[in-house]
């Protein structure tokens, strides 16, 4: 089995888990600038998504580490 077996699927995932936790706090930041604070407090909510995202994300990648070795 070669070493980049799934690395491709890392690559993705981590992609869009940069993205979710750049992007949603930027947008959020936006419309707290505009003083839009209903929308603002809906994606300040989303946000915190990327915590728990990222703590599945985790326990995904542990897991599959411990199932190769």
């Amino acid at each position: 089995m070669r070493a980049d077996t799934y690395s491709r699927q890392l690559n993705f995932l981590n992609a869009i888990v940069i993205i979710f936790i750049v992007v949603v706090p930027a947008i959020a930041w936006i419309y707290d600038i505009r003083q839009k604070y209903g929308v603002s407090d809906v994606m300040f909510d989303f946000e915190q998504l990327s915590l728990i995202l990222s703590c599945i994300v985790l326990a995904w990648a542990l897991r599959r580490l411990v199932r190769l070795v």
